[in-house]
């Protein structure tokens, strides 16, 4: 990871995103405080393609055990395509994606206070995740 691509993970505020390990320990620390409203709101992506684009992401808890993600410009939701609304699937304190019945992904809360979430992907030998963040969203 280059210099530019390391300043692009750091929210403003100089709050550095966690390794995948050290984000599930945080997130056990939290306990019952993490709920599935500790997920939603609107946030603004950052570290990935949806920076580049101005997107940002809605997440609207469903029920106990989905996340749904609906895709918007500016703040603005844009459901009507079926390629920007997707769900995830609650997974203790977190929030997986998955394809063909296995998980490609995993949405964490890192930091209680500001709502910060970052999304760690599957890692090279495909049966655990990432140590690095592949994004972060911040409301």
């Amino acid at each position: 990871m280059s210099a530019a691509d390391n300043d692009a993970m750091k929210p403003p505020g100089g709050q550095v995103i966690p390794s995948y390990s050290e984000a599930r320990v945080n997130l056990s620390s939290m306990g019952s405080r993490v709920t599935s409203k500790s997920y939603s709101g609107l946030y603004r992506c950052r570290g990935c393609f949806a920076e580049s684009l101005g997107a940002t992401i809605c997440f609207i808890p469903c029920c106990e055990c989905c996340l749904w993600g609906v895709w918007g410009f500016r703040g603005i939701p844009c459901p009507a395509l079926g390629c920007v609304t997707f769900c995830l699937c609650k997974q203790g304190s977190s929030y997986i994606t998955e394809k063909a019945g296995m998980t490609t992904g995993e949405l964490v809360l890192v930091d209680e206070k500001t709502g910060t979430l970052a999304m760690y992907g599957i890692g090279g030998d495909c049966t655990s995740m990432s140590e690095e963040a592949q994004c972060y969203c911040t409301k």
